[in-house]
């Protein structure tokens, strides 16, 4: 193999393993609120972020992780116009479209949705009990090779405050890089320089 082609062979695998894994995950905290229109709202936190899932723990099989996360805003910034939540609200994440093979589960893992209109209540604010984000690998829907998945979904309330329906929002998830194809480039660079001596 000449320079030319182990430069070439190199970009390859670098070029997959930033379809199958990008180098940088972000944590981040979905605030909930509401304007003073009583529309629900998502603050402080950017879905451009990409977020990589861990691998799952028994009984999860494939990758999983809490974050990111959702919590109630805790006080109100009427420069932004957005305000906490009346504690009369019962707020839930719906579904409106999840990649093949993702799901999101409820604190204690009795609950899950992944379907088109499926709702997931968030419990008592300031939704202190965990939501799981879930890739599942036992899924025959599931793609390993997507690099990407995409959960779409909107906040709503089904309390007396009555609020309406959050903005649909698009949550981008990954996985980590297979090891194997990191250890596959590094081989190739220091074959070709010991070669070179």
């Amino acid at each position: 193999m000449n320079t030319f082609q182990a430069i070439r062979a190199v970009a390859a695998v670098t070029a997959v393993m930033s379809v199958v894994a990008p180098a940088f995950a972000h944590e981040g905290l979905m605030h909930i609120g509401r304007t003073s229109a009583g529309v629900l709202v998502i603050t402080d936190f950017d879905f451009d972020d990409l977020f990589t899932l861990p691998p799952a723990s028994i009984p999860l099989a494939g990758w999983a992780g809490e974050e990111p996360m959702f919590k109630g805003v805790d006080a109100d910034d009427p420069g932004a116009d957005v305000y906490a939540l009346d504690a009369a609200a019962k707020i839930s994440v719906e579904v409106i479209l999840f990649s093949p093979g993702l799901k999101l589960w409820n604190h204690d893992l009795s609950l899950q949705v992944s379907q088109p209109g499926q709702s997931l209540s968030l419990g008592p604010l300031p939704f202190e009990d965990r939501t799981f984000w879930h890739l599942d690998s036992t899924d025959p829907a599931f793609d390993p090779s997507a690099g990407e998945w995409a959960a779409t979904f909107r906040i709503i309330d089904a309390g007396s405050s009555a609020y309406t329906p959050s903005a649909e929002h698009t949550l981008r998830l990954t996985i980590p890089a297979p090891a194997g194809a990191g250890l596959f480039a590094t081989a190739l660079l220091t074959g070709r320089r010991r070669r070179a001596r």
